[in-house]
């Protein structure tokens, strides 16, 4: 084994489960329901029982999508060997993909900020995953070719380059190390820099 690590459970929440646009989202409702009501001239406890069921949706609902994060973080563990890539995930039903670093054909690397990273892979044509059953493993909307992801890892450069590393000495790939790029535009990253891949 040469790497082992799970997702960074806040990182997962924020880009995976949406938090941040769901609190804003739930924030807007309140503003508009609050604005509202105060058109209507109510004042003090009327003003909050009218805004109290909004208010309650939003906080259950992000509280949700935390525990969920939470959860799915916990249950998850990523591991990097000399020969494969294994993710397992799944807070009822655990799940395990093992992937052979030789089905593996090129590599991204994008940091969701100054601490967590993605790194999805793309398969040699022919191998093919689950989107539903792998997600939020997955690199997003990929589809029609679903990319495993390492999702929200700590340190992403040092992944990524044992990662690359291990993929390069393994018997039965292509010439050449995967190529291991910053694919920051897919991520909605705005750190700079390449995790190299030799």
């Amino acid at each position: 084994m040469r790497w082992q690590g799970r997702p960074e459970w806040w990182a997962l929440a924020r880009n995976a489960f949406h938090v941040r646009k769901v609190t804003v989202y739930f924030g807007l409702i309140l503003a508009w329901r609050v604005a509202e009501a105060a058109a209507d001239g109510l004042r003090g406890a009327e003003l909050f029982a009218a805004t109290t069921w909004p208010l309650v949706f939003g906080v259950s609902a992000i509280g949700l999508l935390l525990l969920l994060a939470w959860l799915n973080a916990r249950a998850t563990c990523y591991t990097i060997t000399n020969r494969r890539v294994v993710l397992r995930f799944g807070v009822a039903l655990p799940i395990a993909l093992n992937i052979p670093l030789r089905m593996i054909e090129a590599a991204s690397l994008g940091r969701s900020d100054a601490h967590a990273g993605s790194i999805p892979m793309k398969l040699v044509p022919g191998a093919r995953i689950s989107y539903m059953v792998a997600w939020p493993h997955v690199r997003p909307w990929r589809f029609s070719s679903p990319e495993p992801m390492l999702r929200e890892v700590a340190d992403p450069d040092a992944v990524a380059h044992i990662l690359a590393e291990c993929w390069a000495q393994t018997p039965g790939t292509q010439a050449a190390a995967p190529r291991v790029t910053d694919s920051a535009r897919d991520f909605g990253d705005r750190h700079s820099g390449v995790a190299s891949a030799a």
